[in-house]
């Protein structure tokens, strides 16, 4: 690089000798240099890494913003959400002018988050619990439906027949982003009733009655057969001889379903004929006293004297 001066001259034989010149100046500039980078832009998620290339240097490189050294690539990692330049150019050494300055742009998202949830779609009976894990979270959790808290599991009791929702997310912080919404959905079903009839195979006589008592329902009682009513007995009479049916079952309702039916077999018999009578008559002073006796009696008749 610089500024030169060339000169050419003739010589003659002509007396007296003379020389003629010619000159020329010359002027030798300092070169450039056209840097580009690749890639110019990139958009990663955080925790993510671009390799960058510098072209067109003579010099070497050097890296700034958010790289550093003077190879002609660069490994870069970006460990936060944010917008970022990687720049590099070549400097300026012996024949060579300083390069142009190559940039890039580079968009670091924040890094996403999937949440789920366990069990999925679960069905319990009313007064139970079930135990709900999340996963996939990085900044814990927030409970929404019938669940709440932080956590990463939530037991929920459920005193109702219905349908429910449980609901999990892990809020954005740091280098993540707010994740999706996880849900399952819980089915309740209703408690069973198991009703119990007392007493279930009584044998009676025609005219005699006979009192029945349900237990173990929680909605009331529904009787059938030859009974009838709602309360938890029922006194049932039974006027001609023959085999009858007993019904009671507890009605769904509520937090409960439909009991079984519990039954009973009531065998009623004739009355015995009566037996020949037994008379004693014994003497009471001026009285006599009468006693007749059979299976089914059992009378004195004091009788007064003439």
């Amino acid at each position: 690089v610089g500024t030169y001066t060339l000169k050419a001259y003739a010589e003659t034989s002509l007396a007296p000798a003379w020389t003629v010149y010619a000159t020329t100046t010359v002027t030798v500039s300092i070169a450039p240099q056209s840097v580009a980078i690749s890639p110019t832009s990139a958009a990663i998620s955080a925790g993510q890494q671009v390799t960058f290339t510098a072209l067109g240097g003579s010099t070497g490189y050097v890296w700034g913003g958010a790289a550093s050294g003077g190879g002609s690539s660069q490994a870069v990692m970006f460990p936060n959400p944010g917008t970022f330049t990687v720049t590099v150019y070549a400097p300026a050494n012996g024949s060579f002018a300083q390069s142009n300055l190559a940039g890039a742009t580079i968009t670091v998202s924040p890094d996403s988050q999937t949440v789920a949830i366990s069990p999925q779609n679960p069905s319990v009976t009313v007064g139970g619990s079930l135990l709900f894990t999340a996963s996939g979270g990085q900044n814990g959790y927030v409970w929404g439906g019938v669940a709440g808290g932080s956590g990463p599991s939530q037991l929920v009791s459920f005193p109702n027949v219905g349908t429910y929702t449980v609901s999990a997310y892990s809020p954005a912080g740091g280098i993540y982003a707010l994740s999706n919404t996880a849900t399952t959905t819980i089915t309740v079903t209703p408690a069973s009733q198991t009703v119990s009839l007392s007493p279930t195979a009584p044998t009676i006589y025609a005219g005699q009655s006979v009192t029945f008592a349900a237990s173990g329902g929680m909605n009331g009682y529904t009787w059938g057969g030859s009974a009838s009513g709602s309360g938890a007995t029922q006194t049932v009479s039974f006027a001609n001889a023959g085999t009858y049916g007993i019904t009671v079952y507890s009605p769904a309702g509520g937090n409960f379903a439909q009991s079984n039916t519990a039954s009973a077999t009531v065998t009623v018999n004739s009355l015995p004929p009566p037996s020949s009578a037994q008379v004693t008559v014994t003497p009471q002073g001026g009285d006599v006293k009468v006693q007749n006796k059979d299976n089914t009696h059992n009378s004195q008749i004091l009788v007064p004297g003439p």
